[in-house]
């Protein structure tokens, strides 16, 4: 009818022609990136201005020495092309740095340069020679970050025996049978072994929920922020995640190969400060970039899936108990809680996976604004 139309012209008249309230724009507040706003945390780590400006300074004069050892700890969490240009392009000979230095920083190279060949592909029917390409410079590059292990023997009630560094390791014990053409251990084997640090912060971490997890090794430790902050790795997280990623993707994950491998990269992670642990579940995701979420979820339920079929029941890793030692305050999902006849059945296992990712993201901060600040120059 005419009433009904008049009415709803005049209806959008009143819309068109009325007034309207207008809401108050928001002030924009500048906020400093994470690598400016907490300046106390990265106290004696530079910038990468800084670093450019130091290496461009005086060139026809070596370097101080404790500003070239400061640049070869700091060398892991630098990017390849970082490191090349300090290496080569930076116009510095080699007798400018300190001799030890030199050799870490070289050794840094090489390592990240393989493990750019390996991120750019993996994973795949195409690239099942991979694993064995990764041992051949995993095993040097772990036993050479790995901490010396023997303090942690009195504070964790360890039996001195296990401390004795003339009985093999499980994993040198398989890679011994995998040569001899046999990954299985025999009883013999299984007697007085001594356990990699990834399988004693798992074993021992219902007993420390409630204090600090001890370090490994007092001699590493320093009351410089730089020493709790970067570790002593040779890898730094990026480079483990990404190694870490091409095992979890790899087609053969039931081989001794990438399980040897996978297991190496674990005992890195527990040998260094919690830290650089998280960082490396937080680069697990999307390596590289900035963390996603979703993409560290996928990522995180197969890090808990993890195969360890080559090691025998008793040397197997509880990784909950790992991540749990790493994550304080976070309770790590178990899937088998959320099948049928769980305690958590109705609930959506991806949904509490998830929500551990979030607080992975949360926890990794102080690493990205780490990262931000070693990789990235500001200009003011």
């Amino acid at each position: 009818s005419n009433s009904a139309e008049f009415d709803r012209a005049a209806k959008w008249a009143a819309v068109m022609l009325g007034p309207m309230t207008f809401n108050q724009g928001f002030v924009e507040c500048e906020v400093p990136p994470s690598a400016e706003s907490n300046q106390e945390i990265y106290v004696g780590i530079p910038t990468a201005k800084d670093i450019y400006d130091v290496l461009r300074d005086k060139p026809q004069l070596p370097l101080d020495p404790s500003f070239s050892n400061l640049i070869s700890r700091i060398a892991p969490y630098m990017t390849f092309r970082q490191i090349s240009y300090v290496l080569n392009s930076s116009g510095r000979p080699s007798n400018h740095w300190q001799p030890f230095d030199l050799k870490r920083l070289r050794y840094v190279y090489s390592v990240k340069k393989k493990v750019q060949e390996i991120s750019e592909s993996y994973g795949g029917l195409s690239f099942l020679p991979q694993s064995f390409f990764v041992s051949i410079f995993l095993g040097e590059a772990t036993r050479s970050s790995l901490r010396a292990p023997m303090d942690i023997v009195a504070e964790n009630h360890v039996k001195p025996e296990a401390a004795d560094h003339t009985k093999r390791t499980v994993l040198s014990k398989l890679r011994r049978h995998r040569l001899e053409g046999s990954s299985r251990l025999t009883e013999e084997d299984n007697e007085g072994f001594v356990m990699s640090p990834a399988s004693r912060v798992a074993s021992l971490s219902n007993l420390h929920l409630q204090h600090e997890q001890p370090r490994l090794a007092s001699k590493y430790n320093s009351s410089s922020g730089v020493e709790d902050l970067l570790g002593d790795s040779l890898l730094g997280p990026q480079d483990v995640a990404i190694l870490l990623q091409a095992g979890l993707t790899s087609v053969m994950k039931g081989s001794t190969v990438v399980q040897l491998n996978q297991r190496m990269l674990l005992d890195l992670m527990a040998s260094q400060p919690r830290t650089f642990a998280i960082a490396v579940l937080a680069e697990l995701g999307t390596p590289g970039s900035q963390g996603v979420p979703r993409a560290l979820t996928s990522a995180l339920m197969a890090f808990i899936e993890m195969d360890q079929s080559s090691f025998k029941p008793a040397h197997r890793i509880d990784i909950h108990n790992l991540l749990e030692s790493w994550l304080p305050g976070l309770k790590i999902p178990r899937r088998d809680d959320y099948l049928a006849g769980g305690r958590w059945a109705r609930q959506s296992y991806y949904d509490a996976i998830f929500g551990v990712s979030v607080s992975i993201l949360d926890l990794a901060e102080v690493y990205s604004g780490l990262k931000l600040r070693i990789q990235r120059v500001r200009h003011s």
